[in-house]
């Protein structure tokens, strides 16, 4: 999906819009407690659970330096995971980690909103 420039600083400038970074998951958190994951009674929280953010969130924003950065630590723990000291048990997670880091920057990719210069 597109967006102009002009929408993308509107969207910046709403003040109902509550954006924390995690940096951990790798995204941004448009917090919204009627849709937040993190806190599934959906109560009075006035801030999210970073600690347990979920990829599905309604509230999950990332950005191509996030999809990089997935990539950046996939190919990490790849690179951790063909260690000869490495029990296998332990590699085989972290194999599977990074499968999983893989498909989130890909569906990242695949799914992304970007800002249309020309008609801004």
């Amino acid at each position: 999906m597109r967006r102009t420039a002009r929408q993308a600083h509107s969207l910046l400038a709403d003040p109902a819009l509550n954006v924390f970074h995690n940096s951990e998951a790798f995204l941004f958190c448009n917090y919204d407690r009627a849709k937040a994951l993190c806190h599934p009674s959906r109560g009075a929280q006035s801030t999210p659970s970073l600690d347990r953010c979920r990829p599905n969130c309604a509230n999950v924003a990332r950005t191509d330096v996030h999809a990089s950065q997935i990539e950046d630590t996939a190919a990490q723990l790849r690179a951790q995971a063909c260690s000869p000291l490495l029990p296998e048990p332990l590699a085989d997670r972290l194999r599977h980690k990074a499968e999983h880091l893989t498909r989130l920057a890909a569906d990242h990719r695949a799914a992304r909103i970007t800002v249309d210069e020309e008609n801004s």
